[in-house]
């Protein structure tokens, strides 16, 4: 159906134009006349390649549904086999049971008349560590008698060097207070001197800051007078450049409105040579 179809649209087409064809037209219907006719035979193999395609799954599925019932079988009989085994191994398990269990009260046995043992070897040894425990006790006592008696000694000692410590700082008091005293008296009689020295240098100072402020408003105001000189050449050099920048912007734009025009020009040319 599709070849008779296209065979009608291409026989529309040229009906259309109506005219007799030239020779490349003809040769153009030819050609896709000899296309069309290609297709019934590609339609035939695709058909034959399906069918074929079919038959190969249906024989691929055979095989492997007889091949299933073969692993089927394999299955029932391995399962067989791991029920008899698993029979064989509940009665070993069972006698192993009964072993181990005969084991462990004979092993529980023996340690239970090991442990009674050890229990009266540890009653011999906590009596000994209790005779010990009284020894080492009476010891320690001693001991810190001892070093109570010799603490009480060294803070004895601590007490007495404490108090010659006290005296000897009661003295260095008196000695500093007395200094004080002296430097007071001494700070009293030079502080006049020193005020009045002091309030004559602030007087400069303030005298040498007022002219320099006077000196720093004259380089103000001629710093103002120089920047201002300079923003306005800077000022008149961007104004240059600006209307530069605008002839220029604007003979790009003219090339650009030159170019389009050609290029219109040059399609209209080429229409009409293919019309």
């Amino acid at each position: 159906m599709a070849p008779k179809k296209a065979k009608a649209q291409t026989t529309s087409v040229l009906g259309d134009v109506g005219a007799k064809p030239s020779v490349d037209h003809a040769a153009t219907a030819q050609k896709l006349q000899t296309l069309l006719d290609g297709f019934e035979p590609f339609d035939d193999a695709m058909r034959e390649e399906t069918r074929l395609r079919r038959e190969k799954d249906a024989r691929k599925i055979a095989a492997m549904k007889a091949e299933m019932s073969r692993l089927e079988g394999l299955l029932r009989d391995q399962v067989a086999i791991t029920d008899s085994q698993q029979r064989s191994l509940q009665k070993h398990c069972d006698a192993e049971l009964v072993k181990a269990y005969q084991a462990f009260a004979e092993l529980l046995e023996h340690q239970d008349i090991e442990v009674h043992k050890r229990l009266d070897t540890y009653d011999k040894r906590a009596d000994a560590l209790e005779e010990r425990f009284a020894t080492e006790k009476a010891r320690i006592l001693e001991e810190i008698e001892a070093e109570s008696q010799r603490l009480s000694k060294l803070l004895d000692e601590f007490q007495e060097a404490f108090e010659e410590e006290v005296r000897v700082r009661k003295a260095r008091e008196e000695v500093i207070l007395r200094q004080m005293d002296q430097h007071e008296r001494h700070i009293t009689q030079n502080f006049d001197v020193e005020y009045e020295a002091r309030v004559k240098r602030v007087k400069e100072i303030q005298e040498e800051l007022v002219a320099c402020m006077k000196s720093r408003v004259a380089a103000d105001v001629e710093l103002d007078r120089v920047c201002q000189e300079e923003v306005d050449k800077i000022q008149t050099l961007i104004d240059a450049e600006v209307s530069q920048r605008e002839r220029q912007d604007d003979n790009i734009m003219r090339a650009l409105d030159q170019y389009t025009d050609k290029m219109q020009a040059s399609l209209e040319i080429v229409n009409s040579t293919n019309a």
